[in-house]
């Protein structure tokens, strides 16, 4: 469902900024971008050249984001529990919500579902999105009928 011109435009412009000697995390999150969007669907997606990818950036620019986004990463390479201890080094992000809804995540995963529902419930009062408490609610709700 991606807009196939405006990804070819992308790789346009990746090419063309690739042609210093200097990486910055901007080539970096372009290319990480570029794995997602040629990837067919997500089952084909290069993960593990995603992972290399953020390793670098890593480096660059080891923001909590970075780290958060390093371990999903890691989670669709090596399952959860590798993901779940990760997370749990990250600091910072406790007021954010998508470090809560990827704790939920990976704690269903394992079959802690009061934790998992714990962290979304914390989601919930962290975001202002309609979308994002539809989304979350509806999480919630599938892991009361699961009970």
């Amino acid at each position: 469902m991606w807009n196939k011109a405006l990804i070819a435009k992308g790789f346009e412009y990746i090419s063309q900024s690739s042609e210093g000697s200097e990486i910055s995390k901007y080539h970096l999150e372009a290319g990480i971008a570029a794995y997602h969007s040629s990837a067919k669907n997500f089952g084909e997606t290069d993960w593990e050249n995603i992972l290399q990818l953020y390793e670098m950036l890593e480096r660059i620019n080891p923001s909590p984001l970075t780290l958060l986004n390093k371990a999903i990463v890691l989670a669709q390479l090596n399952g959860s529990r590798e993901a779940l201890e990760e997370v749990l080094k990250i600091k910072n992000l406790d007021k954010y919500y998508l470090y809560h809804t990827t704790l939920a995540e990976l704690y269903k995963q394992q079959n802690q579902t009061e934790k998992a529902k714990k962290h979304l419930e914390t989601a919930l009062g962290l975001t202002d999105s309609a979308a994002e408490i539809s989304l979350i609610k509806s999480k919630i709700g599938e892991m009361e009928i699961t009970k």
